[in-house]
């Protein structure tokens, strides 16, 4: 059976799966892919998945959580009307970690004019760090204490931190080493040290074969952007010409977005 997924919602990131069934992805926002079979598959608003699966003479739920776990919408996949199937209990939702917001741990001496940190918990000797590099063995658990109500967060949607999959022609890409990892340390031109930029990334990653946060440790198989190939492999058969590095910047206290630190009216 051929099922399309359609996320529909205004603004929530769902993860999709039927407990019981393998999904065999097929097609992504209307690119045929070679196939790959999964457990489970994240999208977003607008984004389209199209899956196989074979199922037996037997009712299975279509179990479509929200990425925040607040709530989930569920379905059922049967022979007959009628029929209902166990619902799985919602996955306890994650914190993010600096990692998930800011990329990469290691090259993170651009915070040290971070004024916003001051305003979390039990952290606040962190406003003047010149570097986090000793950070990395910071534990997720040691985060639950943080107090992000002063960060200027309040309204934040992290449902809208996840990557758009639909805007990367990256398709038909091998997820090789040039993929997977920085070419070079990041080059932050002079307009990103200033009120506009609160935070700068070093080595930044590209992520491709990172599920997501709350997907990484379910012992579920979960559908990456390193498992998508357009069949016939990339649709534009050359090599590229030259690199343009662009950075998304911002100020989260500011609660301002940019391009190099330049915003759209400059």
């Amino acid at each position: 059976v051929r099922l399309r997924f359609i996320n529909g919602a205004g603004n929530t990131f769902y993860d999709v799966r039927i407990p019981g069934l393998k999904l065999k992805v097929i097609q992504v926002d209307g690119q045929n892919i070679e196939p790959v079979t999964v457990d489970e598959f994240r999208f977003g608003p607008g984004e389209t998945c199209d899956v196989l699966v074979e199922p037996r003479d037997e009712a299975y739920t279509i179990f479509s959580q929200s990425m925040d776990r607040t709530g989930y919408a569920r379905g059922t996949l049967a022979t007959r009307v009628g029929l209902e199937a166990p619902v799985p209990a919602v996955d306890k939702p994650q914190w993010l970690t600096m990692a998930d917001m800011m990329g990469g741990m290691g090259g993170m001496g651009g915070m040290g004019g971070m004024g916003g940190m001051g305003g979390m918990g039990g952290m606040g000797g962190m406003g003047g760090m010149g570097g986090m590099g000793g950070m990395q063995g910071m534990s997720q658990a040691g985060m639950q204490g943080m107090d992000h109500s002063s960060m200027g967060m309040q309204g934040m949607n992290h449902g809208t931190m996840a990557m758009d999959h639909s805007q990367h022609a990256m398709g038909g890409m091998k997820a090789d080493a040039s993929l997977t990892v920085p070419s070079t340390k990041a080059r932050h031109a002079k307009t990103e040290y200033g009120a506009t930029t609160d935070m700068r990334v070093d080595m930044a990653r590209t992520n491709l074969d990172d599920p997501g946060i709350g997907l990484r440790d379910t012992g579920r198989r979960v559908l990456t952007l390193a498992d998508q190939h357009t069949i016939g492999g990339p649709l534009d058969k050359r090599g590229p010409g030259r690199e343009v590095e662009l950075h998304l910047t911002g100020n989260m206290e500011r609660y301002s977005w940019s391009i190099d630190g330049v915003e759209f009216g400059n």
